[in-house]
């Protein structure tokens, strides 16, 4: 495979996991009690999507613009990881790959795009809103489907699982990072930021289903990191990351792979050696 097919199909997968967990930061802060859409409140979201240097941007004298922010987080040309971009990107990615990928593949992906593109209520407009991010987030989840009961398993399948699972990784990383860094600065109480990383990381249900007893931000924190069997765990999703970066090598797919697997172990050591949970969270998004 030529690297070039190698990166789009990486790419195409990490832009709809992107997008898909974009879509569910928006809709936890429209779920948000009234109380609490404050601008100062808008940090945590915005922090989780964007790098810090794009959210100060969003700032207007000091404060977080709403307006500004749901369209850079949503529709924006400018922001690269704006729901609408990476639809766009990862359709015109599976556009050049559709000779390596399932035919429902494609469909799904192009129709979300088409539905966000040309529709009279697309995401720059407010009404349904939530409805129209809940059907972004469920794209993401059946594009997964179809690639797992359709795809070969070939280098494609082992690419589009890396992809998804570093990129899945890093939206989890930025969501404790983010969370705990207001907390430990006063911004947040220690059960808001407990009640926010349970909802962000969808690790509510995960303990209901599991009954797992979550009582305290240090369980939970261990949870989120070293889980084994939570697939939005820091740990299972690096060590699903490595079998599929470890059959791409067994099939000597490296040109493209190689530069991957230094910052695979990084992660990796990080996570089997750092006791001090948070500092690994700040050490592993440097990293990433």
């Amino acid at each position: 495979m030529l690297s070039r097919t190698a990166e789009l199909l990486y790419w195409t997968a990490r832009n709809v996991e992107r997008a898909s967990n974009n879509a569910r930061v928006l809709e936890v802060k429209i779920h948000e009690d009234p109380s609490l859409q404050t601008s100062e409140n808008w940090e945590s979201y915005v922090q989780i999507s964007t790098s810090p240097e794009e959210a100060e941007a969003l700032k207007v004298n000091g404060q977080f613009d709403e307006e500004a922010v749901y369209t850079y987080l949503t529709t924006s040309m400018e922001n690269t990881s704006s729901i609408f971009q990476c639809i766009q990107i990862a359709r015109e990615n599976t556009r050049r790959t559709r000779d390596l990928l399932p035919g429902d593949y494609w469909r799904i992906i192009n129709e979300g795009y088409l539905s966000i593109r040309y529709s009279d209520e697309g995401l720059s407009q407010r009404t349904n809103l939530l409805g129209k991010l809940r059907d972004i987030r469920l794209i993401g989840y059946a594009s997964q489907g179809i690639l797992e009961s359709n795809l070969a398993r070939t280098e494609a399948y082992d690419l589009m699982a890396f992809g998804t699972w570093i990129e899945r990784a890093e939206h989890t990383l930025r969501i404790l990072h983010t969370i705990q860094e207001r907390k430990e600065r006063g911004a947040l109480s220690n059960d808001e930021a407990y009640q926010l990383i349970m909802v962000l990381a969808g690790a509510r249900e995960a303990c209901s289903h599991q009954l797992l007893s979550m009582s305290n931000m240090d369980d939970l924190l261990q949870f989120l990191t070293f889980g084994e069997n939570y697939p939005r765990s820091v740990k299972c999703c690096l060590d699903r990351a490595k079998a599929a970066l470890d059959q791409l090598e067994h099939q000597k797919i490296t040109v493209f792979t190689g530069r991957l697997r230094g910052h695979l172990r990084q992660l990796e050591t990080s996570v089997q050696t750092q006791e001090n949970t948070h500092f690994f969270h700040q050490s592993a998004i440097k990293v990433m």
